[in-house]
């Protein structure tokens, strides 16, 4: 199985969510869905991840069709995760295009065209949860 495909089966699995068949392909979009959530799933084999605006307005526009909030799940090399959720609307001054994340970026806000994201421990994925 690769990788890719492994991380979102453990993704859906740990968020007791559905894993999305084509992963937006078809009909739904995103890699796994909630009753609250649409996660994109990232994997990479290398310690950092390179995420581009492009991406978070992607998710955002998706969630949206979805009725459903936007998540990211990176899962890094050393198997650590981070994750990355909308917290609100701000003015777009200071935004960038690009950012480079690690594991110690656990904490940060990322600010993208008119939106703030908070990258939090991707480990436990309860937040995520429907209860």
């Amino acid at each position: 199985m690769a990788t890719w495909r492994a991380a979102e089966s453990r993704i859906a699995l740990e968020t007791k969510g559905t894993l999305v068949r084509g992963s937006g392909r078809g009909i739904h979009k995103g890699d796994v869905i909630t009753g609250t959530f649409l996660i994109e799933v990232k994997e990479t084999s290398k310690d950092r991840f390179v995420l581009h605006m492009d991406q978070l307005l992607k998710l955002r526009q998706e969630a949206s069709l979805e009725k459903r909030l936007p998540a990211m799940v990176i899962e890094l090399g050393d198997r650590s995760r981070l994750l990355i959720l909308f917290r609100r609307v701000v003015s777009a001054e200071g935004a960038q295009k690009s950012w480079s994340l690690r594991r110690g970026s656990i904490g940060e806000t990322i600010l993208s065209e008119h939106r703030e994201w908070e990258i939090l421990d991707g480990n436990n994925l309860d937040l995520l949860r429907d209860t």
